[in-house]
C-alpha cells in the first residue's frame, strides 16, 4: 500500500502548488498566441518535484498473531515406572498424549509445548528415568522461558521430593494469573495384588585382608509377600558368591540380613559386590531390587594387633586410620568381646609373635589373661617387634607390680594424671616420626584432656612435648622399638583441619616402631576417604608427594584425574586435597599426576563406586494431595483422563490471540535514478524549447 511522508506539512505544500499553478496560468495567458509549449515541460518537471516532496513509498506489512501457550509437563522420574496400573504409570501418560496428538496439533488459539521432567526439565523424552522428582523446578524453569503461558497441565504421580520450595513457585505462578491442572497416575493405596522387594543400606568393611571373610549386611523391605520365599544373591563378575532366603511373616516386613562370604572367594584387588533380590512376576518396580558395594581386598602388609578394654575416641579414630591404610593388616577385636565369655576363645587363637606391631589402647589388665604381659615382654624382648601403649590409670597402676615390663618402656609415671589445656611447646624435628611437621604451627596442635606426668627412661626420645609432660615418646629396647602416648586427647587432631597431621603421625609411628621406615618412600600416592559414595555426597581425595628420602614435598602442582577429567588439587600443610560432587555414577577410576625435578610421575590407579540412589522409591504411592493443593492454590483443578479432550477444547476457546501489524518492507518511490532523470530531462526540454523555438 502507498505511504507518504511530506518534507513540509501537506497544507503548506498545497498552497505552494496552487500558487505555482496560478503563476503558470498567468504566463500562458500572456503568450497565448505563441503557444508557449515550454511551460508544459516546466509544469511536468515541477509536478515531479512536488511528487518527490511528498516522499511517496510503497509499504508492505504483515499481521502477526501472538497466542498463549499451554505447557504439558510429563513426569519422567523412576516412580513413574511403577506398574500399579498396567503397563505402567509412564506408559499410560504417554498414551494419553498420543491419543490426543491430532487434537493438539489442530488447536488454533493456543500453542502447546510438551516437556518432560524429573530433577531437570527436558525438551525431548529422556532415555533414562530420573532418580528424583522436582515439580517445582519444572514449573519455575517454564516461567523463566516463556511469558505468555496460559496454563500448566501436569501428568504425574505427585512424588515431589527435590527442588525449590513449592509455595514460592505457587506465588510466582499466581503473579502471572496462570492455572495449574493435573492428571494423576498411579494409586494412592497399593493392595494385596501388588508386591515389591527393595534393598538398601548395604554395609560392610570397605577394606579386607586377603584371608579375612566378608560380613555383608543390608536392609530389605518386602510388601505383599507374606509366607512366600524370597531369595537374595551376592554376585561378583556374574559369579554367585553366596545366597540367602527368608520368608516374611507379614505383608509389610522389614528385615536385616547378614551374609558371610568366605575369604577364598574374593581376590586381592577391587571387588564390586552386587546384592540382588530375585524378581517377582507382579512386582511394582524392579528398580530397587539390587545394590552394589565396592570392597578392596589387600595383600597382607604390616600385621597390627589393636587391643582396647573399653570403647574410646582414641580407639575409634586409630582403628579407622589403620583400616584405611592399604599397607596394614589390622586385627582388632571389639572391646566388648574382651569383656565377654568369648574372650577365652580369642586369646587361645591369638599368638603375639604373629604380629609386627601390638597396640594397647589404655588397657585394663584385669580383662587380659594373667600371663599376657609376661608373654608380651618376652615376645618383644627376644624378637624384633613394635609396641605402642596409650597410657591410662589402670596400666599405670599395673606398672608398679611388673617392674621388668615398666623398665622397658620409654617413661614411667611420676605423679597422678592432670586434666588441662594441653599446649604443645616443642616437636622433635630430627625424629623420623615428626620431621615432616617441622613447619607446623604449634598453636594449632593444642588439645584438651588428660596427661600423665612421667620420668623418662634412659635412651628415650621425645617426639611431642607439652609444658607439663611429654606426650609421645619412643625407645629402642633390645631388638624392638616401643612407643608411649601419654594423653587421652590426641584423637582431637582428627576433628579439625589438621586431620592429615593425625593420620600421617600415626602411620609414620607404626612404620617406625616396626623398623620399616623405607616403606614410606613412595613418590606419589592418592586416596579417597572412602570407597562408596551416593551421588548426592561430596567425595574427598587426599594426595601425598614424597622425595627419595621419604620427606613430604609441599607447594607442588598435583592434578587429580577422576575418570577423564583433570582437577587441580589444593595444597595443605602436609598433603594435597580435592573435594567435589559426582556428575556420574558407577565404578570410577582416579589417579594423581605431578612433576618432581622435571620428571612426570603418577600414582597407581584407584577406584570408587558412586551409587545412584533411588531416593524417591521410599514411598511410591501416588501423592494426589500435593497435586490437588497445587491446582487449588492456582485456580486449576484435577482433570479426568476421559475429559482431557474437553479440557483442551476449553483452553482453545478461552485462549487470547493478540494481533500485531509489522512493517516487513518499505520501498521509496521518489529516491531513485529514474525520477531524477525525468526531472532533468523535462527541464532540459523546457530550456531548449524556450531558447530555440
Amino acid at each position: 500500500m502507498p505511504n507518504f511522508s511530506p518534507i513540509i506539512p501537506l497544507p503548506i505544500l498545497l498552497l505552494v502548488f496552487i500558487a505555482y499553478l496560478w503563476t503558470l496560468w498567468a504566463l500562458w495567458k500572456q503568450e497565448k498566441d505563441k503557444r508557449p509549449v515550454h511551460l508544459i515541460f516546466r509544469l511536468i518537471a515541477t509536478l515531479l518535484i512536488f511528487f518527490c516532496a511528498l516522499k511517496p513509498a510503497w509499504k508492505v506489512s504483515q499481521t502477526i498473531s501472538s497466542k498463549q501457550t499451554i505447557y504439558i509437563l510429563v513426569d519422567s522420574s523412576q516412580s513413574m515406572e511403577v506398574k500399579d496400573e498396567l503397563p505402567s504409570r509412564y506408559q499410560n501418560a504417554l498414551k494419553l498424549l498420543e491419543n490426543h496428538r491430532e487434537q493438539i496439533d489442530k488447536l488454533e488459539r493456543v500453542n502447546v509445548e510438551v516437556r518432560f521432567f524429573d530433577l531437570k526439565l527436558h525438551e525431548l523424552q529422556p532415555k533414562e528415568f530420573g532418580s528424583a522428582t522436582s515439580i517445582s523446578n519444572a514449573l519455575a524453569q517454564c516461567l523463566q522461558e516463556d511469558n505468555k503461558i496460559k496454563a500448566f497441565m501436569i501428568l504425574s504421580d505427585g512424588l515431589q521430593n527435590h527442588g525449590q520450595d513449592l509455595e514460592k513457585v505457587i506465588y510466582n505462578i499466581n503473579q502471572y494469573e496462570i492455572s495449574v491442572y493435573f492428571v494423576p497416575f498411579g494409586k494412592e493405596q497399593l493392595k494385596g495384588e501388588f508386591s515389591d522387594v527393595s534393598i538398601s543400606q548395604v554395609r560392610s568393611p570397605e577394606f579386607l585382608q586377603k584371608k579375612q571373610d566378608l560380613k555383608l549386611k543390608f536392609k530389605t523391605e518386602l510388601k505383599g509377600l507374606k509366607g512366600q520365599t524370597q531369595t537374595y544373591e551376592i554376585i561378583q563378575n556374574d559369579r554367585v558368591l553366596a545366597s540367602y532366603s527368608l520368608i516374611p511373616k507379614t505383608n509389610n516386613a522389614i528385615e536385616e540380613v547378614e551374609i558371610i562370604i568366605p575369604a577364598k572367594k574374593l581376590k586381592a584387588n577391587y571387588n564390586l559386590i552386587q546384592v540382588k533380590a530375585q524378581g517377582r512376576k507382579n512386582e511394582i518396580t524392579p528398580l530397587d531390587n539390587e545394590a552394589k558395594r565396592l570392597i578392596f581386598v589387600r595383600e597382607e602388609g604390616l600385621k597390627i594387633l589393636l587391643l582396647a578394654s573399653a570403647p574410646s575416641a582414641d580407639y575409634k579414630f586409630l582403628r579407622r586410620t589403620l583400616e584405611s591404610n592399604p599397607h596394614f593388616t589390622l586385627t582388632s577385636p571389639s572391646p566388648f568381646l574382651l569383656q565377654s565369655s568369648k574372650a577365652t576363645e580369642f586369646w587361645l587363637s591369638t599368638d603375639l609373635a604373629d604380629y609386627d606391631l601390638i597396640i594397647l589402647c589404655r588397657p585394663k589388665p584385669n580383662f587380659f589373661p594373667k600371663e599376657f604381659f609376661n608373654k608380651l615382654y618376652e615376645t618383644y624382648t627376644l624378637n624384633k617387634k613394635g609396641l605402642l601403649i596409650f597410657s591410662g590409670g589402670d596400666i599405670n597402676k599395673y606398672l608398679d607390680q611388673d617392674l621388668a615390663f615398666a623398665d622397658s618402656l620409654p617413661a614411667l609415671p611420676s605423679s597422678s594424671q592432670l586434666e588441662q589445656e594441653i599446649l604443645v611447646d616443642s616437636i622433635n624435628q630430627n625424629h623420623f616420626v615428626s620431621k615432616n611437621f617441622k613447619d607446623t604451627n604449634l598453636n594449632e596442635l593444642s588439645l584438651s584432656g588428660l596427661t600423665y606426668p612421667s620420668r623418662e627412661n634412659p635412651g628415650s626420645q621425645v617426639i611431642l612435648k607439652s609444658s607439663l609432660a611429654p606426650l609421645i615418646l619412643t625407645r629402642n629396647w633390645k631388638l624392638s622399638r616401643i612407643g608411649l602416648i601419654q594423653t587421652n586427647a590426641l584423637w582431637q587432631l582428627n576433628l579439625n583441619e589438621k586431620a592429615e597431621i593425625y593420620q600421617d603421625l600415626m602411620a609414620r609411628l607404626a612404620y617406625y616402631l616396626c623398623s620399616r621406615e623405607d616403606d614410606l618412600k613412595d613418590m606419589l600416592t592418592v586416596k579417597s576417604n572412602k570407597l562408596n559414595y551416593s551421588q548426592d555426597e561430596k567425595g574427598f581425595f587426599t594426595a601425598s608427594l614424597k622425595n627419595n628420602e621419604g620427606a613430604k614435598v609441599t607447594k607442588a602442582q598435583i592434578k587429580l584425574m577422576i575418570g577423564e577429567k583433570l582437577h587441580q588439587m589444593s595444597p595443605q600443610e602436609l598433603n594435597y586435597t580435592h573435594d567435589q560432587k559426582f556428575d556420574q555414577s558407577g565404578l570410577i577410576q582416579f589417579k594423581a599426576q605431578s612433576r618432581l625435578k622435571d620428571e612426570l610421575i603418577a600414582s597407581l590407579s584407584a577406584k570408587i563406586y558412586v551409587s545412584s540412589e533411588h531416593n524417591e522409591l521410599n514411598d511410591i504411592t501416588t501423592n494426589i494431595k500435593l497435586l490437588r493443593a497445587l491446582s487449588e492454590k492456582t485456580n486449576g483443578s484435577e482433570i479426568q483422563r476421559q475429559k482431557f479432550s474437553d479440557w483442551l477444547t476449553k483452553m482453545n476457546q478461552t485462549g487470547r490471540v493478540n494481533s500485531v501489524s509489522l512493517q516487513v518492507k518499505r520501498t521509496p518511490l521518489w529516491d531513485n535514478f529514474y525520477i531524477l532523470s525525468l526531472i532533468l530531462f523535462f527541464f532540459c526540454l523546457e530550456w531548449y524549447w524556450r531558447k530555440f523555438r
